[in-house]
């Protein structure tokens, strides 16, 4: 649908792409006949000619558009243009909470109750009109321009007067953020929202969700069955009061948590002597910047108006640092220290965490040298270095899809990515081309080996070229996702899956063999070396060890149960794995034991490289993390 832009639909002149979701794209636009800005959603062209789904999509518009209020994005009309079915929104300038998040990793509790009882008027507003929102969490809400917050994407609302359209048994909504009466396939109220609520609010104090793992299973399981962790483990000294708030919007039975919203902003009051009391040298006060100077005197008259006057002096300092996240780099600094001890960098890696401008997660890179590299991740992200990563140049892709993985083959730089994002670069990264594939795959990982370049892909399928011209298509015994892939020799290669399948060759790829399932957990990379060592990590801590070219696999035990997202063999002996929330394991003893170091931060860790020439090893995480150390001979 990108091609869209430029076009004139009614009196829709088409701008640009403002975000994709899974219904379709929202585009900003601008209205000629009113001379204004709006949003439009377009209904993606494949779900068009689907009653079900154009009828919902109508009646997501249709209950949208009765939700008159300041804290609810507005909804001006639809389109029903040829084959196009469009919402016509407000557009809002601003930034959601989710990318606030992504750049501040946490929230201080000032703004959470500010942005907070905002939000709860307008999802109470929707209550009385008896409508439920179904899918709240931070990239639904926004704050605009004016330090006003606005909820958005009533896509999955539903209105308790109506049948409701999904079967009894679906789940509708992030799961992350869904109530265990949703994940259960139950009939919701709005309590289901209260809930949803709750998580949200953690998240914005914390960093994460309040059950957060890589695996949807381990989060649902989360819901229903687990306590959440105590905020103050995340936060030391955070008010009891806000605790309790959370832990009752986080009750496992819907009749147990707070019955409104209203009752939530009532409790919040509770903290309004918290707040005066807080000691501003908590806070780092830094030289004003002009262009925020508007953006800071809204917040603190906002703050004004939902607290006590005396709160005035506290707000301002804090919305300060807040907007220029000078305390969140200090507690980069602080936290990055818990990655290691003395021991370890004696015995293993010297970290380095480097600075960076990236908001977005980063997937891969491919280094040179400890000077020239290169980074793709979330967002169509592809970014160049020549100076040990201190300056990046950008490189523009007509895409936003993620992109996964980076190669550099004879004839080219390879970058794979999702929605059959499949492009090959000349070395210079001045020209490109895509790559067509028939089928619509997300692609996973790419691997150069024996003069081939394999691309592995969704659907249990893989593609493999001599040349990157012809590519020749192979189809496991496996309707999931190849994650990782990984040769002990000429012959004998791993490949791994989602759902905990393992795949072996013995011919250098012609054919594969599914291996007896030794695990139920999804599993995510694999490291192997000529001498038969092979290391496989997925979810759950899982650490999986082969010393016979991957013909039998034996678990190792370890503490943690945390997910790991990639594993690296960098000797004989030295074995290293990352993961999620920051978590970095490591072996000296050829993997049969293991250490964990975590950084106290809440990001994840995705993939371990060394670059070309053997002297420098990157660690690549979300936000924009990049973590260098150095490969002893």
């Amino acid at each position: 649908m990108e091609e869209l832009i430029g076009n004139k639909i009614e009196n829709y002149q088409i701008l640009s792409i403002l975000g994709k979701g899974g219904m379709g794209i929202v585009y900003k636009a601008r209205d000629e006949k009113l001379d204004r800005f709006v949003a439009i959603k377009f209904l993606a062209f494949e779900m068009v000619n689907n009653p079900k789904l154009a009828e919902r999509f109508k009646r997501e518009a249709k209950n949208h558009a009765q939700l008159l209020h300041s804290n609810i994005v507005t909804v001006y009309g639809f389109i029903e243009y040829k084959n196009l079915l469009g919402i016509v929104m407000e557009f809002v300038e601003g930034e959601s909470i989710e990318k606030v998040l992504f750049r501040n990793m946490r929230l201080h509790i000032y703004d959470v109750v500010y942005i907070m009882r905002q939000v709860l008027l307008g999802i109470g507003y929707a209550h009385s009109k008896g409508f439920i929102h179904r899918d709240i969490k931070p990239s639904n809400i926004i704050v605009n321009s004016e330090g006003i917050v606005k909820i958005m994407d009533f896509g999955i609302s539903k209105s308790i007067f109506e049948q409701d359209m999904t079967l009894t048994g679906s789940k509708i909504g992030t799961v992350f953020y869904m109530s265990p009466e949703q994940i259960k396939g139950n009939n919701i109220n709005y309590l289901s929202d209260i809930y949803s609520v709750g998580c949200t609010m953690f998240e914005m104090l914390t960093g994460q969700p309040p059950f957060y793992s890589d695996t949807e299973y381990d989060v649902m399981d989360g819901h229903l069955k687990k306590e959440p962790p105590k905020i103050s483990e995340f936060v030391p000294g955070i008010p009891i009061e806000i605790e309790k708030i959370i832990a009752k919007c986080l009750q496992k039975q819907a009749d147990q948590r707070y019955k409104s919203c209203g009752e939530i902003i009532d409790d919040f009051h509770g903290l309004d002597d918290y707040l005066k009391s807080v000691n501003s040298k908590y806070f780092l006060r830094k030289k004003k910047n002009p262009k925020l100077v508007k953006i800071k005197s809204i917040f603190i008259l906002s703050f004004i108006l939902v607290a006590f006057l005396g709160l005035f002096y506290f707000a301002y300092i804090q919305v300060d640092a807040f907007i220029k996240s000078r305390l969140y780099e200090k507690m980069d600094k602080i936290d990055f220290g818990l990655l290691t001890t003395k021991k370890a960098k004696q015995e293993l890696l010297q970290l380095s965490l480097l600075k960076t401008s990236f908001i977005e997660n980063i997937k891969s890179g491919y280094f040179f040298d400890a000077k020239r590299g290169i980074v793709v991740g979330d967002s169509s992200l592809i970014a160049s270095t020549s100076d040990s990563c201190k300056t990046w140049q950008n490189i523009k892709v007509l895409s936003q899809s993620s992109i996964n993985d980076i190669a550099i083959f004879k004839n080219g730089i390879y970058l794979a990515g999702n929605d059959n994002l499949f492009i090959q670069y000349s070395q210079d990264l001045q020209s490109s081309i895509y790559i067509r594939v028939d089928d619509k795959l997300n692609f996973f990982r790419l691997k150069i080996f024996n003069q081939k370049i394999y691309c592995l892909a969704s659907g249990g399928k893989i593609l493999i070229s001599e040349d990157g011209i012809y590519w020749e298509k192979i189809k496991l015994n496996t309707n999931s996702g190849l994650f990782d892939i990984d040769f002990f020799d000429k012959k004998v290669g791993i490949i791994v899956s989602w759902n905990g399948e393992v795949f072996r060759t013995i011919n250098g790829g012609n054919s594969w063999s599914r291996l007896e399932r030794f695990t139920k957990k999804y599993l995510k990379s694999i490291s192997v070396n000529s001498a038969g060592l092979g290391f496989i990590v997925g979810a759950g801590g899982g650490i999986f060890r082969t010393q016979d070219f991957g013909e039998t696999w034996i678990e190792i035990k370890t503490d943690s149960y945390e997910g790991l997202q990639a594993v690296k063999i960098l000797s004989e002996e030295r074995v290293v794995g990352v993961g999620n929330k920051g978590t970095i394991a490591y072996s000296k003893d050829s993997g049969f034991n293991w250490e964990f170091r975590n950084s106290g931060k809440i990001f994840n860790l995705n993939r371990i490289v060394t670059s070309h020439d053997n002297t420098t090893g990157y660690i690549f995480g979300n936000k924009g993390t990049i973590i260098q150390f150095k490969l002893r001979n």
